[in-house]
């Protein structure tokens, strides 16, 4: 997590997981606020609802913790529509800093808008 951190000109840091870790790390709640406040993007590949709600959970967190500090986004990619790419994430644990991506904004369609909370908590689409 050390070179999440501190990785330089960090823009945009990717999560691969077959299951969505970050709930009980402190640390890693701890680096997620540090890249945050320095206007970091993290998009999580999510493939479950209880990953979705868990990851919602934690942007809410991250943006009480923050508050008016908070610069970056928690946003997430839903992968069900991407049979394939449902299949990668159960065998995968990857991070990605700065990958480039043209990945544009685009809406919730399980119930989570992007609401008001500085921390910005956002759906990608896979187009």
């Amino acid at each position: 997590m050390k070179w999440e951190e501190t990785f330089p000109q960090l823009e945009e840091f990717w999560v691969l997981l077959p299951r969505f870790l970050a709930v009980g790390s402190l640390e890693y709640k701890e680096v997620m606020k540090t890249n945050l406040r320095r206007r970091v993007r993290y998009v999580y590949f999510v493939s479950a609802d209880d990953d979705l709600r868990e990851l919602r959970a934690l942007a809410e967190e991250l943006d009480d913790a923050l508050g008016d500090e908070a610069k970056g986004d928690v946003c997430y990619l839903d992968t069900t529509p991407y049979p394939y790419l449902t299949t990668f994430l159960r065998f995968t644990n990857y991070w990605l800093a700065n990958p480039r991506t043209s990945a544009g904004v685009g809406n919730d369609k399980r119930g989570y808008p992007a609401s008001d909370m500085r921390v910005r908590f956002c759906a990608l689409s896979g187009s």
